[in-house]
């Protein structure tokens, strides 16, 4: 037999046997141990036009390079679990030479300082699906994510972007605890204009975004940092801005149903 089902995920036993899929236009992999094996076949199955790969954690920048540059005929990329050591870059830069690929989606992938240069690449996708993971720094990452995408606001048609449940009700609790703290510095300073708080009153869903104009200093010893809270509408409103000519749609997700997100029906974008 070729998959295995073992303790946390398929394992592909001899994947060379996918090599005699001569025919296979799609193929989907998300939840298999031994990524490394199937991508040094996958990258030889040229004949690909929609793939779907898991467990992206496992996989080193050379093998990603390997796995994907031939993929000449493939249209649609969906990759799932890109945390840790996930070689993002090197899959941004690989992919961004395929001349069929016009559809991307990047399911809890952690987006870190770099991914908006490597995102800048990619002029060759129409159509952006994005989960970003949100365990911390989530400020940074939806910063990374603004600017990655509005430098491709030539040529993205439609962008998708994933916000999880838990980062809106960890946002709201951060409000809360601010407010909080407001109200007792105004109690202890009663002369204190209660006008000039720095953050305005923000009420529903929300998300924080590093003051852009103060990201690129981060790596500055006594840089105080700032960061806006904007309710999701500003958020849409910042994107449409930005990109004038994509169809923007902003995904409210807890994180166990984001491995079931798709796209479908997106034909009418391109």
């Amino acid at each position: 037999h070729v998959l295995d089902k073992g303790q946390g995920g398929l394992e592909v036993e001899d994947a060379s046997v996918l090599m005699n899929l001569t025919k296979l236009k799609h193929l989907s992999l998300t939840v298999v141990k031994n990524m490394s094996d199937v991508l040094e076949v996958v990258g030889k199955m040229t004949q690909l036009e929609s793939l779907e790969l898991g467990e992206m954690i496992n996989v080193t920048e050379t093998q990603v390079i390997q796995g994907f540059s031939q993929l000449t005929k493939l249209k649609r990329l969906r990759l799932e679990k890109g945390q840790q050591d996930c070689p993002t870059d090197a899959i941004l830069r690989t992919i961004s030479q395929l001349p069929s690929l016009v559809q991307l989606e990047l399911i809890n992938f952690d987006v870190k300082a770099g991914f908006e240069v490597s995102l800048a690449r990619c002029s060759n996708i129409r159509i952006l699906f994005l989960i970003p993971t949100y365990v911390t720094q989530s400020a940074h990452t939806n910063h990374f994510v603004i600017e990655g995408v509005s430098k491709l606001n030539k040529t993205l048609k439609y962008f998708v972007w994933g916000l999880t449940l838990e980062l809106l009700k960890v946002t709201d609790m951060f409000i809360d605890q601010w407010e909080m703290g407001q109200k007792m510095n105004s109690a202890n300073s009663p002369t204190q204009n209660p006008t000039q708080n720095p953050q305005e009153k923000v009420e529903g869903d929300s998300i924080p975004i590093m003051n852009p104009g103060i990201s690129d200093c981060m790596e500055k010893e006594g840089v105080v940092l700032q960061v806006d809270v904007l309710r999701l509408p500003k958020v849409h409103k910042l994107l449409t801005t930005r990109l004038p000519n994509t169809k923007i749609k902003i995904l409210k997700v807890r994180f166990c149903d984001t491995w079931r997100q798709n796209i479908s029906d997106l034909s009418q974008c391109l």
